[in-house]
């Protein structure tokens, strides 16, 4: 057997279980042994001899009883909630699943942009046409997505699928990003996170697409709405709660200082304020929160692909897909 063969895999979480292993077999990795369980005693104790895990559940009991451990493959895209200091500082190295969203991410934010250019959200939601009604629409006149101005908050992998596809339909095309580097040729133009009410100022689309960070929480505030023309739609792509200031996002909607906002459901932290369920902002028809669909039927399969691929990587000694900067926190 190669010197560099994974002899071990441990994954923390066992919803995916018989589709791991018939992926294993169908990949020719029938020989590897993985140790694919919920129970917490039983993973700590196999961990002492694991080279590789797939983090379900992760934290600092499971990376020190790791002790040969050289890689973790997160099951998600967002890892806020498994970078505990001693991990960070650890050499382990760590992937995460954001490579296979950027289609289903960048899918979601043009399915808002059309929803929202279609009136959708004023004509379908309220009650539904029927055959009977007249077909043409004067108050709420539909306007086209073509040579509109989008920007977009995060150039990873979703916001430059969204970049290339916005432009593909006509779309002027700007991001906000950390570094300059290898920005898109479809992007007319960068800016940094501290012009980012700039940037807003210039959009009929305002897309956010960037991870939780201590540098991104609560970056959708005040200056940035107030910066946001009237006309303009403020997209979620990101399914994170923590960016948004909603005391102020209650405000720009309830005082139609923007025209909308489509937001995901994403677990908002306990001291964050959220309107309550039954506040005057949800009913609002330009309010429209959908389930998460930055996923799609397709992601569980592309999920498992990914980890064998990187599986094969890591044996090669090649660069893995995905990777995370543990210390920039994506």
């Amino acid at each position: 057997m190669n010197r560099n063969s994974v002899q071990k895999v441990v994954v923390t979480w066992s919803g995916w279980k018989e589709r791991f292993l018939a992926s294993a077999e169908q990949r020719g990795r029938a020989a590897l042994q993985f140790i694919i369980e919920d129970d917490r005693g039983v993973i700590l104790q196999e961990l002492a001899d694991a080279e590789v895990v797939v983090a379900g559940p992760w934290d600092h009991d499971m990376l020190r009883a790791g002790v040969r451990l050289h890689w973790v493959q997160a099951m998600s895209g967002g890892v806020e909630g498994l970078l505990f200091p001693e991990f960070v500082e650890s050499p382990v190295l760590l992937t995460c699943l954001k490579p296979i969203f950027g289609a289903p991410g960048a899918e979601h934010a043009l399915a808002a942009m059309l929803m929202f250019t279609r009136r959708f959200h004023r004509a379908v939601a309220p009650s539904p046409m029927t055959q009977h009604d007249e077909g043409y629409d004067e108050q709420f006149q539909p306007v086209d997505l073509e040579g509109k101005t989008v920007g977009i908050l995060g150039l990873g992998v979703m916001g430059r699928v969204l970049a290339e596809k916005a432009s593909c339909l006509g779309m002027r095309v700007l991001a906000l990003t950390r570094t300059s580097r290898n920005i898109p040729d479809c992007v007319e133009s960068s800016f940094r996170p501290d012009e980012l009410s700039e940037l807003a100022a210039c959009c009929d689309f305002v897309v956010v697409a960037v991870p939780v960070t201590r540098q991104t929480r609560g970056m959708i505030d005040e200056s940035v709405l107030r910066s946001m023309k009237s006309d303009a739609f403020l997209i979620d792509c990101s399914g994170r709660p923590q960016l948004f200031d909603y005391h102020a996002l209650e405000r720009a909607i309830m005082e139609d200082r923007i025209a909308g906002v489509c937001l995901q459901p994403g677990g908002a932290s306990p001291e964050q304020y959220i309107p309550t369920r039954d506040a005057p902002f949800w009913r609002r028809e330009n309010v429209v929160v959908s389930p998460c669909r930055g996923t799609s039927a397709e992601t569980e399969r592309k999920a498992l692909s990914l980890f064998f691929d990187n599986l094969d990587r890591f044996e090669r000694r090649e660069p893995l897909l995905g990777l995370v900067d543990k210390q920039a926190g994506y």
